[in-house]
């Protein structure tokens, strides 16, 4: 016989680390409202293809796609990012 759900308790998504998977994945129109663009860096990716990087500061996904708009990045991310090939921090008009 089926169970109908209502004894259950919601079981936790977890990564293959067996951590809760905390990833945000950050795209560029995703910004905070209310920050103010100041409190953000921008990066553009200018390599071929495209590129996801996961910074250690924020646990965030960033991906960049090849010819794409620049991202607005965490600014604790900034010298991470600084050192991967093909990402430059840019100014955001």
């Amino acid at each position: 016989m089926p169970c109908c759900g209502k004894a259950r308790n919601p079981v936790p998504i977890t990564s293959l680390g067996g951590r809760k998977n905390s990833t945000t994945i950050a795209t560029p129109t995703q910004v905070k409202t209310g920050a103010a663009p100041a409190q953000w860096v921008y990066f553009k990716y200018f390599g071929t293809t495209g590129i996801s990087v996961k910074c250690p500061a924020s646990s965030r996904v960033y991906r960049f796609a090849p010819n794409g708009g620049p991202i607005a990045v965490d600014p604790r991310d900034a010298p991470s990012l600084a050192r991967v090939l093909n990402l430059r921090p840019v100014r955001h008009s």
